[in-house]
């Protein structure tokens, strides 16, 4: 068991698979979910990299997939980003976690066995 995991979440089924297997790692109390949403501003709107989400879409995000968490209470983090990576990446240093967890790629299997951008 780890002491302290943050998981990724974007409410895709990937997300959930990784919030379970959060769930099922960490000791009880110890589960961190986190929701990256860009940055509100005009600029940001234009950029196609940054996450999409906005802040209000982001917290109902995690009230929704977290509602249903079985074994005990997860905190929740929204986090504006212009890089989802770098964001979680500084969450689970910050959070001092022991896992950092994300759901596989959506690009079939060759996408779950190989990194991506956010895993590098």
């Amino acid at each position: 068991m780890f002491q302290k995991a943050v998981v990724g979440f974007d409410g895709s089924d990937q997300a959930r698979d990784a919030l379970a297997l959060a769930l099922a790692l960490s000791e009880p109390g110890g589960l961190v979910v986190c929701c990256v949403h860009g940055h509100e501003s005009v600029s940001a709107e234009m950029d196609p990299t940054q996450p999409q989400m906005s802040r209000a879409e982001a917290e109902e995000c995690l009230r929704a997939g977290t509602e249903s968490i079985a074994g005990g209470p997860a905190r929740t983090v929204a986090v504006a980003s212009s890089s989802a990576a770098r964001a979680l990446q500084q969450l689970a240093e910050r959070e001092d976690a022991d896992l950092l967890v994300l759901g596989s790629s959506h690009r079939g299997r060759l996408g779950r066995v190989f990194p991506g951008d956010v895993t590098e």
